[in-house]
């Protein structure tokens, strides 16, 4: 019976050639490595993190732009606000100007994670994305804004 370990550098030399199987499988592991992070250093999910991030804008923020710029499903976020408000990390504040609509607001203790967590960054990043350095994770982040922003323009043009 043949040994299954040739099979297997095989298999991976083979796969190696589909660039975007590597891009998905590491884009898969970095996501594992940023909710176990998330809920070591903060005790939140990656998704509550980023609520509270985009909920920390200098001007109100209502749930659906949130929804929107998170790529979050408005049920699933509603979800999420209710464990964060439960928590007492946001309080959902309705818009005095259209009632239909509710602005999330930091609490003190939201205010202070936030903090952490921006504190925390470059240690977080470093982690999430061992065993690159600072600056290949600049150019990460600056690859992945190209994308996002290319994403954007073309998802505006086909509206048109």
């Amino acid at each position: 019976m043949p040994r299954s370990e040739p099979a297997e550098k095989e298999l991976e030399s083979a796969l190696a050639v589909a660039g975007f199987l590597q891009l998905t499988k590491c884009a898969l592991i970095i996501s594992q490595r940023v909710a176990q992070e998330a809920a070591r250093q903060f005790s939140l999910s990656a998704r509550e993190i980023w609520i509270l991030l985009a909920a920390r804008n200098g001007k109100p923020v209502t749930q659906k732009q949130i929804a929107k710029h998170l790529a979050l499903n408005e049920n699933v976020l509603v979800l999420l606000l209710d464990r964060l408000e439960k928590s007492s990390h946001v309080r959902r504040v309705r818009n005095p100007e259209n009632r239909r609509e509710q602005f999330v607001r930091l609490t003190a203790k939201g205010k202070t994670v936030t903090r952490r967590v921006l504190g925390a960054k470059a240690k977080f990043y470093r982690t999430v994305f061992a065993p690159l350095d600072d600056a290949f994770i600049q150019v990460l982040f600056k690859a992945a804004q190209d994308v996002l922003a290319f994403e954007a323009t073309a998802t505006k043009s086909a509206r048109r």
